[in-house]
């Protein structure tokens, strides 16, 4: 679980690019290659799942769907009413190995 901990320093250290926080933060995606990796970014983060409402989470229902993971978890966000025009939005790819990205946007 490598990439999980390296997701959480890409992630502050392009926030912080931005000059946003993660209260600032409206929804965050983030590729889900498995719900024990969602807990390990978790874990790290040091929060609750049920305390990290901004994290849409998809893996329990559709399983690892690879590079597709930030397109269809943005769809179901937007569908569900929770990614709208203004949303401050934070993508989070973790790669094989031990390299990651992060990227921030206004939806």
């Amino acid at each position: 679980m490598a990439a999980a901990a390296i997701m959480i320093p890409a992630m502050y250290a392009v926030m912080e690019r931005t000059g946003w926080t993660y209260r600032d933060l409206d929804v965050v995606f983030c590729h889900q290659p498995s719900r024990r990796f969602v807990d390990k970014m978790i874990g790290y983060l040091g929060v609750a799942a049920k305390g990290l409402p901004k994290l849409w989470v998809n893996v329990d229902r559709l399983g690892n769907v690879s590079t597709c993971s930030l397109p269809i978890a943005m769809t179901q966000a937007k569908e569900a009413g929770a990614l709208v025009p203004g949303a401050r939005v934070l993508l989070l790819a973790p790669a094989s190995g031990v390299s990651a990205g992060a990227v921030t946007l206004v939806w």
